[in-house]
């Protein structure tokens, strides 16, 4: 009989800063798939998330650039690090993180012809590090032959208000991961960080929206265990 119990566990920065941690957190994952039903919590690899924001600053066309380039080799680094371990998932990989690129430019290169950040637009760039990481964990995850579904916060951590700063609507939240708990899977993957506001717009959940992401979750799926990891040995 699969296990019943359910674990949440989160994953920062630190815990994803390369390919040999990227492995270790699979592993990990790995190991809680044989006793629990499992909820990884992916943030952004360490320093994505400021280097797309760019200090606060609004970049010009040729920052913009330099900023997304950045973005690029950061993961097509550790893709090529984990192409063995990747193995034919690995060209899945390469198309969504090329996907989230092209997400990045259009976002970045709109402030530079704007010359300003709205903040609606700050909170869709924040969120690019945190599912380019889970883009690469599904990924890896299903090479191990375990089946992870891709959980979009967009649909499933349904939040309100000041979109570098939402709130949580709790009761909408709670509906969603019913439904993903009802399901005869047991391996979810969310990208941390940020939420949706129900007509399919991103909005941040702020300053350790990470963790805020996976006591969300852990609530709405009735966990049994939370985990917050704030590093792991490579």
């Amino acid at each position: 009989m699969p296990p019943s119990a359910i674990r949440v566990m989160k994953f920062g920065g630190t815990s994803l800063a390369g390919a040999d941690r990227f492995v270790t957190v699979a592993d990990l994952v790995g190991q809680a798939c044989a006793t629990h039903r499992v909820c990884v919590v992916a943030s952004a690899m360490a320093g994505v998330t400021n280097l797309l924001l760019h200090g606060g600053r609004v970049p010009n066309r040729e920052e913009a650039d330099r900023l997304l380039l950045g973005f690029r080799d950061r993961h097509a680094e550790v893709v090529a690090d984990l192409s063995r371990d990747l193995g034919p998932e690995v060209d899945a990989v390469r198309e969504a993180l090329d996907a989230l690129e092209t997400i990045g430019r259009r976002l970045l290169h709109g402030m530079a012809l704007l010359e300003e950040g709205p903040p609606s637009v700050l909170a869709q760039v924040s969120s690019l590090g945190e599912r380019a990481a889970s883009a690469i964990l599904v990924g890896l995850l299903k090479a191990q032959g375990l089946a992870p579904r891709y959980l979009d916060p967009v649909a499933h951590i349904r939040v309100e208000g000041d979109p570098l700063q939402a709130r949580p609507r709790m009761p909408d939240i709670e509906a969603s991961f019913a439904a993903v708990k009802a399901e005869p899977g047991g391996l979810w993957v969310l990208p941390g960080f940020f939420g949706g506001d129900g007509q399919g717009r991103i909005l941040s959940l702020g300053r350790g929206g990470s963790d805020h992401s996976a006591a969300l979750a852990a609530a709405a799926l009735g966990a049994d265990l939370l985990e917050i990891w704030t590093d792991v040995d490579g």
